[in-house]
């Protein structure tokens, strides 16, 4: 699951390369990014539906998830002359796949009565996060590729006051902590990539205001947060949830 750690690596909007040769056809797509792991249950094929663009691929290396979902990272081509008439009908194209890196999904923690941010370590890295948002078959998520020291450690995404009410009356934004402890420090760091499922928010959540403590800060600028018992940085995610019945 490991990506260099740069801007590079981090795609939000995948970006499309069109190659063109000579003839009628050449019509090929070379690109990468992230996206959700799926499987379409009549065919049981496994596919890839990616980030932000929502085209969905499929090919070697894609995992088959017998009640789960899962995330991925992925280099990939797409030649559209080449494709079957099944491809064409459910919409699931297939790719010559490269570099796929996938890992789970965790849930969202409730704020323990002992929590203490201050006591929580630094993350040695951390490029910008960005939500999904949720569809008929995944929820909504926020995914991020942090640098984490190599030893055994937690990374935890903390809801710092869940309302009484699913509608969260009277709120426009919502607070979540990013929680990091280690056993160690070592001279050695990992990357790695996180996603974890975020509540299902009513249209009135317009901000995520994320808290964390971080270096080597990649793609985005948080603003220092001076309170003493919520040090560290914040950032702020302007959001698009929608309502159940505008979806």
């Amino acid at each position: 699951m490991k990506q260099s750690f740069s801007l590079s690596a981090f795609v939000i909007v995948a970006l499309l390369s069109f190659n063109s040769c000579l003839g009628d056809k050449g019509n090929i797509t070379i690109s990468y990014g992230t996206g959700t792991i799926l499987c379409d249950t009549l065919s049981n094929t496994p596919y890839i539906r990616l980030d932000d663009i929502g085209l969905c691929l499929t090919g070697n290396g894609v995992p088959t998830l017998s009640d789960s979902i899962a995330r991925a990272m992925v280099n990939y081509t797409v030649d559209w002359d080449n494709q079957s008439a099944t491809a064409q009908a459910t919409g699931i194209f297939e790719a010559s796949l490269s570099n796929l890196s996938t890992w789970g999904i965790n849930k969202i923690s409730s704020m323990p009565s002992d929590f203490s941010f201050i006591k929580t370590d630094t993350m040695q890295g951390i490029a910008r996060p960005f939500i999904t948002y949720k569809t008929p078959l995944s929820p909504n998520m926020l995914t991020m590729n942090v640098r984490l020291f190599n030893s055994t450690s937690s990374l935890e995404l903390i809801q710092k006051n869940r309302p009484a009410d699913d509608y969260y009356i009277g709120q426009t934004n919502d607070t979540l902590i990013i929680s990091y402890t280690t056993e160690e420090v070592t001279t050695e760091k990992r990357d790695s990539w996180y996603t974890f499922e975020l509540p299902d928010y009513p249209s009135n959540i317009s901000r995520i205001i994320l808290i964390f403590k971080g270096i080597n800060i990649s793609g985005f600028t948080p603003v220092p947060n001076h309170d003493e018992a919520f040090g560290g940085y914040t950032y702020t995610l302007s959001t698009s949830f929608k309502n159940e019945q505008q979806q």
